[in-house]
This record gives C-alpha cells, structure tokens and sequence, in this order.
C-alpha cells in the first residue's frame, strides 16, 4: 500500500522528540498493542491539513496512502505483524491487510497501517512523519468483562442547584441472561464511610451476595435507609462512581439504573440543598482499562443498550 523508509523513521522519532510530554505513560499503550489487544484508530485530526476526499489512485501520492482521513481502522498486533482492518480508498472496500512490524516496534512507539508508519504518544495521540497530529487511538474493549465502574458526567436538568445521584438498584444483562454481580464498591457512601450504621453499604454481605444497591428491592422512592447507594451527602455528586464486579466474566449487553424520582429531598443539611435528579451522561471504565461514554434516558428506570 505504501513504502516505508529509514527517513520516515528517523522523522517520527525526531517529532516525538520535539514533543517530551507526550511521551508520557506510553508504557501502558505499548503493553496493551504488544499484548494483542485492539486498537481503535481515528484519523479526525487531519481537516485543514489535506484533502484526502478523492484518492489520487497511487498510494506513494495520496496523502495517506489507501488509508483516508476521517476514517476509523481497527489495529491488531501478533506474532510480528500488524494486522489494519477499516475503508481502503485503493480498493474502495473495507477489508483487513497485514504488514509487518519492521521499522514499525510497538516499544518504540510506533505502529503500522497498511504499510504507512505512525507514531504513538502516552495520550493515545496519533502522529504522521508529514502532517504531524493526525488522529487519535483507543482500546477496543475485550468482549467479556469482570467489572465496570461507572461515573456521573452531568444530569438532567432540575430545578436544583445541588442534584443527588441515589440508585436503588443496578441491574446488568448479558447473552447468558441477568448478570451475578458479587462485589461492589464506591468513591463514597452516604455517610461517608464504607459500612454506615444508617445508609449505604457498599460491601459484600456475609451471605456471598453483595447487598445495599444489590438486594432486589427495586423502586422510585427510598423505602428503607438500605436500599439505596448515593455519595456522600456532603459531596458534588457529579465525578462520583460506583464499580460492580461479577462472579465471572461476562458480556455486558445492557446496563439499568433503577434510580430515585428527580426531585425527592435528600438532604437539608447542606446548602444548597440536595434533591434527587437522574443522571444523563457517564463514563465507564471496564476491568481492561477501556472506557465507554453512554447517555441514559430521562427516567427513573434507565437502560442503555451496550452491543
């Protein structure tokens, strides 16, 4: 597809070099590629810096070869070769081609598409030896998971200043059927402790089963002082989370949110005071270190569909 060279090697290193703080924690990028995880790659940085919407029908002068910017190519690494899957503009289809990694080491932050060689910073920041910054990468999350831990981004708008994130119940479906979640824990309890006297337990009971959140009792109001899970009554609710873990791992299809109705009081000690709203956009984090952002319905029983 496109020729590689010592110069195009020499380039990105001295690019990387002109840029120290990228080179930041890209241990953790290397590990992930040399173990064979997938990668995402989006070429969305490239607007302005060429156009690439007609492919010149030779790949040594197109902009980037086969590949297009704009577009997305999911990357696999094995056994010395890299394996590029996403829209080839030669062919006008999408398909999968392999290359091998020479001069393209994973360790020296760099990787090969379709013969084009780029280079990686510790940011997930994708370079060109010509256009510089032209994209970005992210891990493909694995199919089967252990846990997720999931973090209040922002809420539905109310008529409150200090909204409250309160779950009664998490409910998480998989292709084997409703999910067996054995663990849970959190960035802060109501009470402020792990095990409160009054509120939320974010601990695995003594019966195997993790209890609080994770008790069957689902509903819209608070019945009993144990059967929801929201932070701390004193803290900003937003960038709070909540992980669950499972007996096994599984595929995650669905995830439901059984959550308090917006505008029930929680809390008149602080100021402003604390009324309950649903929340609106997460992030999720899963047991292989990929992420996931989702928005969730308007409702008190929320469902987002993963797959």
């Amino acid at each position: 597809m496109v020729a590689t060279n010592r110069s195009i090697v020499i380039s990105l290193i001295s690019l990387l070099a002109a840029n120290p703080d990228c080179l930041a924690d890209s241990t953790a990028w290397v590990r992930a590629i040399e173990s064979g995880r997938q990668v995402k790659v989006v070429f969305d940085k490239t607007a302005g810096k060429f156009d690439d919407s007609t492919y010149t029908s030779d790949s040594n002068t197109d902009p980037m070869g086969t590949l297009q910017g704009g577009e997305t190519y999911t990357l696999k690494y094995s056994n010395g070769n890299f394996d590029c899957t996403g829209y080839n503009q030669g062919t006008g289809k999408v398909g999968t081609w392999g290359y091998p990694d020479t001069p393209a080491k994973p360790a020296d932050n760099r990787m090969s598409l379709w013969g084009r060689i780029y280079a990686f910073d510790g940011l997930g920041n994708v370079y060109d030896e010509k256009y510089g910054l032209v994209g970005s990468m992210a891990l493909v999350p694995s199919p089967e998971q252990s846990s997720f831990k999931i973090k209040a981004k922002s809420f539905y708008p109310t008529t409150t200043a200090n909204p409250s994130w309160v779950i009664t119940e998490v409910a998480v479906d998989s292709p084997a059927g409703a999910a067996k979640i054995n663990s849970v824990s959190a960035s802060s309890c109501w009470d402020g402790t792990t095990r409160g006297s009054n509120n939320g337990v974010c601990v695995k009971g003594v019966d195997g089963s993790p209890v609080n959140v994770f008790n069957g009792k689902r509903g819209n109001t608070i019945t009993t002082a144990r059967d929801f899970w929201s932070p701390f009554y004193k803290n900003k609710d937003l960038g709070e989370w909540i992980q669950i873990g499972f007996q096994a791992p599984l595929t995650i299809r669905s995830i439901t949110l059984y959550q308090v109705r917006a505008g029930t009081l929680t809390s008149s000690l602080v100021s402003p005071v604390k009324y309950t709203a649903y929340v609106k956009d997460v992030e999720l984090t899963f047991s292989d270190g990929s992420t996931k952002a989702l928005v969730f319905p308007n409702a008190d029983v929320a469902t987002v569909t993963l797959e």
